[in-house]
């Protein structure tokens, strides 16, 4: 983050200036920071889990606005959306990042999704 380059900014001026133990003490304490903050972050706040995933439905009207809805339902967070015409085709290809929430699997999302009329496929991206 911004906060750990200005960090890193003023341990690169104490060394400069020639106040190498100061620099040590606080390189130490940062990388503490560092490396057991987030563990504790993430133990208290749970970690995000961002999935991809791509849809390829029908080109129809409404299409989109189908899966918005039956992502919304299960709580699911649409972090970005990408959509393409797949070529010599009348189908349209959803790229979507997720966010799921705590607990959830990705073969819930995609069970759901598979009730959809339209879909021709589903795959995972990661």
């Amino acid at each position: 983050t911004a906060a750990g380059l200005w960090v890193v900014a003023c341990i690169g001026l104490a060394v400069g200036a020639g106040l190498y133990i100061p620099a040590v003490v606080t390189t130490i304490l940062i990388l503490f920071v560092l490396i057991y903050f987030i563990q504790f972050e993430q133990f208290f706040t749970g970690m995000r889990e961002y999935k991809g995933l791509v849809i390829v439905v029908e080109d129809r009207p409404g299409q989109v606005g189908n899966i918005g809805s039956i992502l919304g339902d299960m709580g699911v967070l649409i972090k970005n959306i990408q959509l393409n015409h797949v070529e010599n085709k009348d189908d349209l290809e959803v790229e979507l990042l997720i966010e799921l929430p705590s607990g959830m699997k990705i073969s819930e999302v995609i069970e759901e999704l598979s009730s959809m009329k339209e879909l021709k496929s589903i795959d995972r991206l990661n």
